[in-house]
């Protein structure tokens, strides 16, 4: 999946009345840019965060399976080459229940603070928007503060870093005459294949996934700095024979005074009680390591797994407390084109459900515009968009609140209880038609970064 190497390095977008221009980052901008990033992301009272620019001396580099130097804007002054505002787009492929798409990731959005205000990132969301179109991309997400990627497109849509936190008094002590049945060593390249099948297990379980190929495993394990804020530290879990029974991987960094596990998958066969507890005594000892490396106080253990998995099954009296999801900001461009190509998906749901073999229409309004689904014994013969108000529909949602019916977030009911202006026609098909193929479901994504 690896971009074309950009010819054009120095093209400019927009050039504006007071000189400054927009234009295409090169790889001589790493350092500048890795500076300028570093300086915008890092958290007061620090002037620079060493791991915001390892992350995009990494990107800048030319080794990252997704991303070239060009994948960078810029907006500088010119004669001194000084950038005011800048931006990134990561390119990879999401999947939605086992349908693969591709998917494009703005990041790294700074703007120095005596130039905000003036449309510069939306001049370059526009510019990323383009390229997503051009890449065949269906779907751009991004992470951020709450509200402000409303303002170009997106909605807060998709599950993130929900999962259960647990405390010192809660980590399972091993007794004096007992010995660790587990031990954990860190992957290596060696354990791809290990790897991608662990992580293929998880991805069953969530509705929505981000595509590992061998490359990206590859440069997960070796391509990133050890100070890149966006490394994982993966570790194979190993039985008393040096048999490898499970993966787990937390994060680089302390989460406030957590230390968030981000992927734990254990082979069938083997309890997750047993593995779990081992885990857990071990990651607080990384969580410690950690707390002394940056310090920083060391105070929860995240499982930040999604808001369903199995280690909260095998450890309920230790995982007790529940982490409420924030979410991912998720963009469609075309949303007549994103159904119809999850349509596989939608068709299986609608043929296991009380509507199967369903012939009719389905017409819903989003006020301004709408879709209508046609239905033909089963079937989706067709998703259309309308741009007429549809007066008529059996169903209305405002805004881009669909999306959480798409991506599994919400249900039908919980939708109508949360927004007056969400309803579904009385006596109609509708009710059942949507509950059967759009069915509330977890995810847990873990993006390319």
């Amino acid at each position: 999946m690896k971009n074309k190497l950009y010819k054009d390095f120095s093209k400019v977008y927009k050039s504006y009345s007071d000189g400054l221009i927009l234009r295409r980052a090169s790889p001589a901008d790493s350092e500048a840019l890795s500076i300028f990033q570093g300086t915008m992301h890092a958290d007061e009272p620090d002037p620079f965060d060493p791991r915001i620019a390892a992350w995009v001396q990494d990107l800048m580099n030319g080794t990252h399976p997704t991303f070239q130097p060009a994948d960078f804007t810029i907006i500088e002054e010119p004669s001194n080459h000084k950038i005011l505002s800048s931006l990134c787009m990561i390119d990879q492929i999401w999947s939605y229940d086992g349908i693969p798409f591709k998917v494009g990731r703005p990041e790294l959005v700074a703007t120095l603070p005596e130039f905000r205000n003036r449309g510069f990132v939306r001049d370059q969301m526009d510019v990323v928007h383009q390229w997503s179109e051009e890449r065949g991309h269906l779907l751009q997400f991004i992470t951020g503060i709450p509200y402000y990627y409303r303002l170009f497109g997106y909605e807060m849509t998709l599950e993130l870093e929900s999962g259960r936190n647990a405390y010192e008094f809660q980590i399972p002590k091993l007794k004096a005459q007992d010995q660790e049945r587990f031990s954990f060593r860190p992957a290596a390249e060696a354990d791809i294949p290990f790897i991608m099948n662990m992580y293929a297990q998880g991805s069953s379980r969530s509705l929505v996934n981000c595509v590992r190929d061998e490359n990206i495993w590859k440069y997960e394990l070796t391509g990133k700095q050890m100070d890149n804020i966006e490394r994982f530290w993966y570790f194979i879990i190993e039985n008393d024979q040096h048999q490898p029974v499970g993966l787990f991987a937390h994060m680089n960094e302390l989460w406030g005074p957590a230390l968030p596990i981000k992927l734990l998958e254990v082979i069938p066969g083997h309890p997750w009680m047993d593995v779990c507890q081992s885990v857990m005594r071990f990651a607080w000892k990384q969580g410690k390591l950690l707390a002394e490396r940056y310090q920083k106080a060391f105070e929860v253990l995240g499982f930040w797994l999604g808001s369903k998995h199995p280690a909260y099954a095998a450890l309920p009296d230790r995982l007790p407390k529940e982490r409420d999801p924030y979410t991912f900001f998720i963009r469609i461009p075309d949303l007549c084109l994103f159904l119809q190509t999850i349509k596989p998906v939608l068709e299986t749901r609608l043929a296991n459900s009380v509507a199967s073999g369903y012939t009719g229409e389905l017409a819903l309004s989003f006020y301004h515009d709408g879709l209508r689904f046609i239905f033909d014994k089963g079937k989706i013969s067709n998703i259309l968009s309308t741009t007429e108000k549809n007066p008529k529909a059996q169903a209305s949602f405002p805004f881009k609140s669909f999306y959480h019916l798409i991506f599994g977030t919400k249900s039908l009911e919980e939708l109508i209880s949360w927004y007056a202006d969400c309803s579904v026609e009385t006596y109609s098909d509708a009710r059942p038609l949507l509950e059967a193929i759009f069915s509330k479901r977890s995810s847990s994504v873990i993006p390319l970064c």
